[in-house]
């Protein structure tokens, strides 16, 4: 695959936040994963994936054979939507560390909640 005149590999993240996206996004993932010498697959774990009561479901994720690169912890606990708004802060402070380790070409989200609205908008800043 050629990128910017270069034999380079894409740098693809996909980043799951609840078992109802990562159903949706492990399709991606699984043929992502079968093109080895076109991509190059980072997993960012984020959301719910990684709360106990909601049964830590990253497990999924690692019982599918992918690699996790990333775990970040960003709900704040809280039913309301002030909760969801310190959630996507939080994660909003949290995301630049991670995609500037990961350096990613693209960034693969997919939802419609407040965490997705948290990746895409730093990805979006950060012209990801």
């Amino acid at each position: 695959m050629e990128k910017n005149g270069n034999n380079r590999k894409l740098r693809v993240c996909v980043a799951t936040c609840n078992r109802a996206d990562y159903s949706k996004l492990a399709p991606i993932m699984f043929g992502i994963k079968t093109e080895p010498e076109f991509f190059e697959l980072d997993v960012a774990v984020l959301g719910s994936h990684l709360i106990d009561d909601y049964g830590n479901t990253y497990r999924m994720i690692e019982q599918d054979d992918f690699d996790i690169n990333t775990r970040l912890h960003t709900i704040v606990r809280g039913e309301d939507e002030a909760a969801m708004v310190e959630s996507v802060g939080l994660a909003l402070v949290k995301l630049p560390d991670v995609l500037n380790r990961l350096k990613p070409d693209i960034m693969i989200v997919h939802g419609d909640r407040f965490d997705a609205l948290a990746l895409a908008t730093s990805a979006a800043l950060m012209n990801i």
